[in-house]
């Protein structure tokens, strides 16, 4: 058997309701990031929005139907460019994970890397903004590169009668360009390791579909303490394991 590494983990953990924690009232919060959790495992699926309702084929692990949104008037570096639909997955090992819960939610669930891996799940890319490029910053580098792009391909398919290129194989490489960059966040290396901003101590890891899962596939269950007997009796159906998020 292969030495496990402690920086990385054989399970991907997905945190919900991290859109409420600007909610100030921390009951109310919880209440909230709670139904969506119990949501989530009746349904057997992870969404995103707008959580359209999807059936996915018998014996097909997802639904090839993605979507992105791209700005081109943002820089890529800001990390408001491109807008994918994905849902989005940590790597870190659950005794580590105390930081990540205090920026999004105390409950989430987690399913084997291998598993997520065959519903298109991959790492990010982090690229360092000031980190040193042929002279420039990464961030001035790639604005310059994306805007390149931009002009030829995406103008090239927009107006075909200016260029000589193809727009049919301009749009291909477009779309490709889009998934590729999809993958990639910039962050900024001076954070500290608990600062929101801090991207890179995520690991994130992202689908671009919904994940459909069936109850025995979920690894873990992460959620407070004070929730576990009442978790048990809205969910008996569930043997795994469970982790209380105020006890790591």
């Amino acid at each position: 058997m292969g030495v496990m590494q402690r920086y990385v983990s054989k399970e991907l953990t997905h945190f919900v309701g991290g859109n409420l924690r600007e909610v100030e009232d921390e009951e109310q919060r919880r209440e909230e990031q709670y139904k969506i959790l119990l949501k989530i495992i009746e349904e057997k699926c992870i969404s995103f929005p707008p959580h359209r309702s999807e059936k996915i084929t018998p014996g097909a692990k997802y639904n090839a139907i993605t979507c992105k949104h791209v700005n081109r008037r943002a820089k890529f570096s800001s990390n408001e460019m491109i807008g994918p639909d994905m849902i989005c997955f940590c790597d870190i090992p659950i005794e580590d994970i105390s930081i990540h819960i205090s920026k999004y939610s105390p409950f989430g669930l987690s399913f084997q890397k291998s598993f997520l891996i065959e519903r298109g799940a991959n790492p990010i890319l982090y690229v360092g903004r000031d980190s040193a490029i042929q002279g420039k910053t990464n961030s001035e580098f790639f604005d310059e590169m994306v805007e390149v792009f931009n002009k030829y391909c995406y103008n090239a398919f927009e107006n075909p009668e200016q260029f000589i290129h193809r727009p049919n194989e301009c749009h291909q490489i477009g779309g490709f360009m889009v998934d590729l960059l999809s993958y990639i966040k910039f962050f900024d290396s001076d954070k500290s390791d608990d600062d929101k901003e801090n991207f890179y101590m995520e690991r994130e890891w992202r689908s671009p579909y919904y994940i459909h899962f069936e109850i025995e596939n979920i690894q873990r269950i992460i959620l407070p303490n004070s929730y576990s007997k009442r978790f048990r009796d809205d969910v008996p159906e569930y043997i795994g394991q469970i982790t209380f998020s105020d006890g790591v």
